[in-house]
């Protein structure tokens, strides 16, 4: 069973690194390639959220019981053939996984324009992993239109 406070711990830290990750999209390119700190804390921030998926992917794997994956990017492939996330959706999720492994091991190939123009455009990936996962600990909300019956007291 996915343990609930697990899950909701690793995406309020998403949810952080996210939020610094939008933040830092809103600087224009050029200043955001001319500040080491700007595009230092960009990898760092991006690097930190992609973990933060592959970390709540990985809980979810062992709770219910999916195939051991193997490696980073076959994780996300694991939670599409078990109907976690669309299958649609596993590609984008493998880029983050390889984008993070460059990060992280071939850091000197990282084109931070590159980088920058993904904070513009891809940050909704974040959410709606995030919206994929917490689907399994939340319960399901009820359709628009529907209401709650009213107490007679």
């Amino acid at each position: 069973m996915v343990d609930r406070d697990t899950l909701l711990s690793i995406m309020a830290s998403l949810d952080g690194y996210v939020g610094e990750l939008a933040r830092l999209a809103q600087v224009p390119v050029a200043d955001y390639k001319a500040d080491s700190t700007k595009w230092g804390s960009g990898r760092y921030f991006l690097q930190c959220a992609v973990e933060c998926c592959l970390d709540a992917a990985n809980h979810v794997i062992a709770a219910q019981r999916l195939r051991a994956p193997t490696d980073n990017a076959d994780v996300f492939a694991v939670l599409g053939e078990g109907g976690v996330v669309p299958t649609d959706f596993v590609p984008a999720l493998q880029q983050m996984a390889r984008l993070r492994n460059r990060i992280v091991h071939l850091y000197w190939t990282v084109d931070d324009a590159l980088i920058h123009q993904m904070l513009q455009t891809e940050l909704g990936d974040f959410e709606r992993f995030k919206r994929c996962l917490l689907r399994l600990v939340e319960p399901p909300s009820l359709s628009p239109g529907w209401a709650m019956p009213q107490s007679s007291h």
